[in-house]
């Protein structure tokens, strides 16, 4: 994946704010001789590193992924189980929860 592709990604999925990833990249082309590099991964290995992503949210978008890291106002970091357990964090309260999501429960 190229590094334009995965941060368009990043955009659509709307886990980081657009000044979060901006603050990023420079950072990951200040390293890079004041480039980006053509490839996602070290981009991404960065982002990780400075906790704009979670490694699962990572792996996620590197797999092409960019829809269901939001759950209402939760957002997604990272899967808890076998079952539907995600650790999540409250947009509102800025806290970290689990959350669990039962399949056929009926929406309110």
């Amino acid at each position: 994946m190229t590094a334009n592709e995965f941060i368009d990604l990043v955009r659509r999925s709307q886990l980081v704010e657009e000044d979060q990833l901006a603050k990023a990249l420079g950072a990951v082309a200040a390293k890079n001789g004041h480039r980006l590099p053509e490839d996602a991964d070290p981009i991404a290995v960065a982002m990780v590193e400075a906790g704009v992503l979670t490694e699962w949210q990572s792996e996620k978008l590197l797999a092409g992924k960019h829809k269901g890291f939001m759950l209402g106002k939760y957002k997604l970091l990272r899967h808890l189980g076998r079952v539907q357990e995600y650790l999540a964090e409250d947009l509102e309260i800025k806290r970290q929860v689990a959350i669990k999501v039962v399949a056929g429960y009926p929406k309110a």
